[in-house]
């Protein structure tokens, strides 16, 4: 992480320029014998983060005091265990998936990328669709549906250099596993019957009850039946 450190100590010589700068990394040591670097004209210079002593000579070899700058670092940027609630009904986009990051860089807005293969991220060719958390958050709510996820994020400076993983539970889709028949006795006889029986569905996310819709060959409603059993 670079930053910029300002050294505007000298100003005896219009052009900053005019100055020779050096700084070093050891306490106590006189910098003119370290390493030698540039500033530009607005006597800005580039540091990684750190502890540096640093000095400058005029054009007539004159020495300045020595400062002691410190530089500091940001935080690596981290995912926390992502919070899911799990979908209601199946092939809704009613389950959530909330992130929340720590650290990084404080000033950037992040960015996270969702996927159902964590190869994706390893894969140079592939067509990352990187969304923004909401401005100024370090919280964003995800819709999904029932499914495995992998997440990174980035910011300006930084990603998550391991996806992490959301399961989302949910229900089976509803269907009609099975319809036992049972025929009429006699000719013109209303005693015939059926049995049915239903899988998966959330009935329990409603009203608590299956709601049966029987109709005949022509679209037209014959009977209905709402019941807490699948039979």
């Amino acid at each position: 992480a670079l930053v910029e450190v300002e050294l505007t100590s000298y100003t005896h010589y219009e052009n900053i320029g005019d100055y020779t700068w050096y700084y070093s990394t050891t306490s106590g040591n006189n910098p003119w014998s370290g390493t030698r670097f540039s500033v530009d004209t607005a006597g800005v210079a580039s540091f990684a983060a750190g502890t540096y002593y640093i000095g400058a000579t005029d054009p007539n070899g004159c020495k300045s005091n020595i400062d002691t700058v410190v530089v500091k670092d940001v935080k690596p940027l981290k995912v926390l265990e992502p919070v899911v609630e799990d979908a209601e009904c199946y092939g809704t986009w009613s389950g959530t998936i909330t992130l929340t990051v720590q650290d990084g860089n404080p000033d950037s807005v992040y960015y996270y990328a969702i996927a159902n293969n964590p190869d994706v991220f390893s894969n140079a060719n592939a067509n990352i669709n990187w969304l923004p958390f909401t401005f100024g958050s370090k919280v964003e709510k995800i819709e999904v549906q029932k499914g495995t996820y992998y997440i990174k994020v980035i910011d300006g400076c930084d990603r998550t250099h391991v996806p992490v993983k959301a399961v989302v539970d949910g229900y089976e889709p509803l269907e009609v596993a099975k319809v036992d028949v049972t025929n009429v006795v006699c000719n013109g006889d209303k005693n015939g019957g059926l049995v049915i029986t239903a899988a998966g569905g959330a009935p329990e996310a409603g009203v608590g009850q299956y709601l049966y819709t029987v109709k005949d060959e022509e679209g037209k409603v014959i009977g209905t039946a709402q019941q807490t059993s699948n039979t």
